[in-house]
């Protein structure tokens, strides 16, 4: 599945492109924060904190957070790994734009959003009628 975002010829390439960075950026942290508040408050941080799909997640967050460029703290959790993506501390120091794709973005922004309403577990299982696991 593909998708694209256009603009008019009035907006400069270079500025669009910025700009879809920085939503890109902010719907990750964002979505991590909310995730990691919500985690803490039910009482499965521990366990979600050690989920790969989570953990590429609050990597990718805390590269953002550290001038767009992977950091990793001596207790970091690594290697994570989602789908083909993995993270690791041969990262440090590279930039983090570009590792994910919007696409697999805005996936991973729905694994925290189905954990939050309580669709799935911290593992993406589905959690209301049984089945998964989801995404």
């Amino acid at each position: 599945m593909a998708r694209s975002v256009s603009f008019n010829q009035a907006v400069h390439p270079e500025y669009a492109s910025a700009m879809l960075g920085l939503v890109f950026e902010k719907m990750i942290s964002d979505g991590v924060d909310a995730t990691r508040e919500y985690a803490r408050e039910v009482g499965e941080w521990n366990d979600l904190k050690r989920r790969g799909w989570f953990a590429v997640a609050h990597h990718l967050r805390n590269a953002f957070s550290h001038n767009g460029r992977w950091h990793f703290e001596r207790h970091a959790i690594v290697p994570a790994a989602w789908r083909g993506y993995r993270v690791d501390r041969e990262l440090s120091g590279q930039p983090a734009a570009g590792f994910l794709s919007w696409f697999d973005g805005t996936q991973l922004l729905d694994c925290m959003l189905l954990y939050v309403q309580g669709v799935v577990d911290v593992g993406l299982q589905q959690v209301r009628g049984g089945g998964g696991p989801f995404l």
